[in-house]
């Protein structure tokens, strides 16, 4: 007897000395039928909602880390001059990144930053300047009546590397559900 029969009749004993009794059969198909349910309600059911309260609190935390009003941010777009050139400002820290822009029909306060009404969400190599022209008329019109006709506008800017823009982009229009508001598709349409 080779060593593979050996640990087969061992293998084969263990049962009866422990007593263990084979199921029935109707009992397997049981279990099985009530794990391939409890799969079935995870993936339909539990899975959305956690994703929903787990996007809700990434929303939340972005919003909570401080919003720059659009005024602001204009000008500051050249703070420092110097012989008649710029020398500091946002057109000088220029970058890869992404931006949330929220829209909101009164000046928010406090909490009230969670209460958009809508939102653009957004990518570019050069980062600064595509926000600058967004409030300058020359990026999306949605955005820019907001501002024209009195709404109230603010951006987050997100630095991050090239090779992340477009991964970053979808996850927050996703976060956002800016699809449902002034982005036209998920994202992350740029080849990079």
């Amino acid at each position: 007897m080779d060593l593979s029969e050996y640990i087969r009749e061992i293998l084969k004993k263990i049962p009866e000395k422990i007593n263990i009794k084979s199921p029935d059969p109707g009992q397997v198909v049981m279990y099985l039928v009530l794990g391939i349910l409890g799969v079935f309600v995870f993936i339909t059911i539990i899975r959305p909602v956690a994703s929903f309260f787990m996007d809700r609190r990434k929303r939340n935390k972005i919003i909570s880390k401080g919003m720059l009003f659009w005024k602001d941010f204009e000008k500051n777009w050249i703070s420092s001059w110097r012989g008649g050139r710029g020398t500091s400002g946002y057109k000088y820290q220029d970058g890869p990144g992404c931006y949330v822009i929220l829209i909101y029909d009164n000046q928010p306060r406090g909490r009230g930053f969670r209460r958009y009404k809508d939102v653009y969400v957004g990518q570019s190599i050069h980062v600064y300047h595509r926000v600058h022209s967004h409030f300058n008329g020359k990026g999306n019109g949605d955005v820019y009546a907001d501002i024209k006709y009195g709404r109230q506008a603010y951006v987050r800017i997100l630095p991050c590397s090239e090779k992340r823009l477009n991964k970053k982009e979808k996850r927050l229009i996703r976060i956002f559900r800016a699809e449902k508001s002034y982005n036209r598709t998920k994202g992350g349409g740029v080849r990079r």
